[in-house]
Parts: structure tokens; sequence; C-alpha cells
């Protein structure tokens, strides 16, 4: 019985609530150590290594829809100019792999363009990488942009549309 007269029931432990309260035993229990340890000493959280913590990752991936629309552009881009030429994926592959690494360094430099010129010369914080995406995003257009423009089809585009007019307009003025 427990204080104010009423009985102590332990829920029944299952389904997702009792995982939960399994899962949340277990990190209790793997937190106690039987030997204590001396406290670590206090250290500069900017010289800590490991994963950066859940808000800069965060601020880091803000703004990658302008990366991934790019990203779309390039592969749709690529993706017409290697099956214009018929042959195998292999060559075009490294052309695109490529192209995504010069992205990502883009992507990169303007990360650290915006330290230097923000944090360290101007002294404000970076709140997101909008503009670094953008910028990434940017260049792998213009590639996709490249790469469908060197196509040889839609370099003959052009003859067809004029020819498909001179046809329009000979057959317009049969009719009139």
């Amino acid at each position: 019985m427990g204080s104010a007269g009423r009985a102590d029931v332990t829920p029944a432990l299952d389904g997702r609530a009792g995982r939960r309260a399994d899962a949340a035993a277990a990190r209790a229990d793997h937190r106690v150590s039987a030997c204590p340890a001396a406290p670590l000493p206090a250290q500069d959280p900017r010289c800590v290594l490991g994963p950066p913590e859940h808000a800069a990752r965060r601020s880091l991936s803000d703004g990658w829809g302008f990366t991934a629309a790019g990203a779309i552009a390039v592969f749709c881009g690529w993706g017409v100019w290697a099956a214009a030429g018929r042959g195998s994926l292999s060559a075009p592959a490294f052309g695109l792999v490529l192209v995504l690494l010069v992205a990502a360094g883009v992507f990169g430099l303007s990360r650290f363009l915006g330290y230097l010129v923000l944090e360290q010369m101007m002294g404000r914080p970076r709140p997101h990488a909008r503009w670094s995406h953008f910028l990434a995003g940017l260049f792998l257009t213009a590639a996709g942009i490249s790469y469908l423009v060197n196509t040889a089809w839609f370099n003959h585009a052009g003859d067809w549309v004029s020819e498909a007019t001179t046809w329009v307009s000979n057959q317009w003025k049969r009719i009139v």
C-alpha cells in the first residue's frame, strides 16, 4: 500500500511504452559506474574533436535544398549527355564524380571564406550555411547546363526548330 491508501501498481510493460521504459532503464544502468572516476579537466569547447553538436549540424544543413536542386540538375544534364554518347558509362561516371567533388570543394571553400570574413574579421557568428549551399547548387546547375549544351542532339535542336518553322510557313503560304 502506498501513502494515502492507494496501492502501488506498476503498469504492464508491453507495446511502445514498455520498450521506451526498458531503453531508459538500460541507459540509466549504463551510466552508473561501479568505481567513481576522477573529474575530467575542463576543455575549451572549440578544441574538442569529434562530431559537431546538434545545433552546429543543423546550421550546416540549413539551405541543403539549393545543393539538392543543383545535384538534380547536374544528374539530369549528365544523364542526357551520357545517354547521347551511347558508350560505356565508366568515363562519363568519372566526370560526374569529379563535378560532385569540385562542388564539395566549392561548398567547403565558401564555408571557410565565411569563417574568415564573418567570424574572424567582423566578429559576427555564422547562423547558417545557406550561401555556401547556394554557391554549390549554382555551380552544380551550371555544370548540368554545360553537360546538356554539349549534347549532340541539343546542338541540332536549333536546326530542327528552324526547319519546322520554315515548313509551317510554307504550308501557310500554300493554304492562303
